[in-house]
């Protein structure tokens, strides 16, 4: 059992902001507990890139731009992660 301070640090620690706006980093997370996180990364790209090409009519310009901002948080989260775990030379 957890109280509920250890609780709530954890859920702090799952969000994530862009422009002040709040949102939970489920990508990181995932790629930090998955066995395969290339393959979750690799999924993610192409969910994205699917649906980006499903959704470029501009009847869908609202949908698009969430995944825009999708795509704009994917290789942001990826690119940061790399750093993370890239060595000093």
């Amino acid at each position: 059992m957890h109280d509920k301070e250890d609780e709530l640090k954890t859920a702090k620690s799952f969000l994530a902001y862009d422009d002040g706006v709040a949102y939970i980093d489920y990508l990181r997370i995932a790629i930090g507990e998955a066995d395969d996180s290339a393959c979750v990364v690799e999924q993610h790209d192409m969910l994205i890139d699917e649906r980006l090409a499903r959704y470029a009519k501009r009847k869908y310009k609202h949908v698009r731009e969430k995944y825009e901002w999708l795509r704009r948080y994917h290789d942001r989260t990826v690119r940061s992660l790399k750093k993370a775990t890239a060595k000093p030379r």
